[in-house]
């Protein structure tokens, strides 16, 4: 099943959050500007932004803005391009390489 767009957007902001786009305290652009960057619709970016704030990335406050907050978890991106599998009932390794690298939050 494919993702939705305003989840793939929503991984792409809370990963330029981890690599330090918007540090923590700052207020992010608002949904036009950030809808604009990526280009798709104000209502994508709305769905996008309420998921991350519900992940506890984002605090929401009308008005003022969206302010990015600290996370409560420890956590890193990683991008996964093999996969190596190690067969304890012999002494070799197995290396699956995959076509589309894969962003995941551990």
């Amino acid at each position: 099943m494919q993702k939705k767009i305003w989840h793939k957007v929503a991984e792409e902001i809370s990963l330029q959050v981890s690599l330090g786009k918007w540090p923590v305290g700052s207020i992010i652009p608002g949904e036009i500007e950030l809808a604009k960057q990526f280009n798709v619709s104000r209502d994508t970016m709305r769905k996008a932004l309420a998921y991350l704030s519900q992940q506890g990335l984002f605090e929401r406050k009308a008005h003022v803005g969206t302010r990015v907050k600290a996370r409560t978890r420890i956590g890193r991106f990683l991008t996964i391009t093999a996969i190596s599998i190690h067969d304890t009932s012999k002494t070799s390794n197995v290396w699956f390489s995959m076509k589309k690298p894969r962003i995941v939050w551990v």
